[in-house]
């Protein structure tokens, strides 16, 4: 109703936060998405606004429908400590995640916990999303239409009925043992497009005034740098002193496989 929209509007929420906010028109786009109870994923490069974002939603959900029924989660444990959240794993009760999805449905309806979870959620919220593979983003859509039958007419929907918000950006870490190739990212699942009536690519960089080095960032990012982007990087190499103890300069990798292979070299 009226006084429902103007209770849990993104102003209304953003008042009682201290110091001066501003927001692009792609955020408050975010946020009234959001608040009018749309799932919605959102990405974007370094800089763009997707932690801050995220934690104003956070602040909405959590006042609308109680700190109770949002669950925070992440693909990571580290991410989800930024958060003040568990891993998506944990929330599911599946484990590793490597079952079929009849026996994660099993698994899930063996505890207690984790089937109640499931059941009471409004709202589910996943960061990181770029470590979460396709073929797992499906199951866990359908471990939410089974477990949540019992839980109002919306079932069938996506995550059964459940709002979800989604952050990450997939230029960063990829799925860590993928089981299914042809779903490797999560974009790929066949449930994806039906998940959200939003998917948004934050542009404004808050980070960085100049624009000259966003573009540069940018085109790191997508792996297109352009020739004067290269000349700009070269012109940063230099030799590094190491005061005679000849020890070489650490390289400094993504994953432990590249690591092992860098040291074995």
């Amino acid at each position: 109703d009226t006084q429902a929209k103007e209770r849990y509007s993104p102003s209304t929420i953003l008042s009682g936060h201290t110091g001066k906010i501003k927001l692009s028109k792609q955020q408050l786009e975010v946020l009234k998405a959001v608040a009018t109870r749309k799932s919605v994923f959102i990405t974007g490069s370094a800089g763009t606004g997707k932690s801050f974002i995220l934690g104003c939603i956070i602040r909405i959900l959590k006042k609308r429908f109680g700190p109770e029924t949002v669950y925070v989660t992440a693909s990571t444990g580290l991410a989800a400590c930024a958060l003040g959240g568990i891993t998506l794993h944990s929330f599911a009760g599946i484990g590793l995640g490597n079952d079929d999805a009849e026996t994660m449905v099993a698994k899930v309806m063996g505890k207690q916990e984790a089937r109640e979870r499931w059941r009471h959620a409004e709202v589910l919220i996943i960061d990181e999303i770029s470590m979460i593979d396709g073929d797992l983003f499906d199951k866990l859509n359908y471990v939410a239409k089974i477990i949540r039958k019992k839980v109002g007419n919306h079932y069938r929907s996506c995550f059964g009925g459940i709002q979800l918000i989604v952050t990450g950006d997939f230029f960063q870490l990829p799925p860590v043992k993928a089981t299914n190739r042809m779903k490797y990212f999560a974009f790929e699942a066949e449930c994806w497009d039906k998940c959200f009536d939003l998917q948004i690519e934050l542009k404004h960089a808050f980070r960085h005034s100049e624009g000259s080095f966003v573009e540069m960032l940018n085109e790191i990012r997508k792996g297109s740098p352009t020739d004067q982007t290269l000349q700009n990087l070269m012109n940063c190499q230099r030799v590094l002193p190491d005061g005679g103890l000849g020890i070489v300069p650490t390289r400094l990798y993504p994953l432990k496989a590249d690591v092992k292979e860098e040291n074995m070299k």
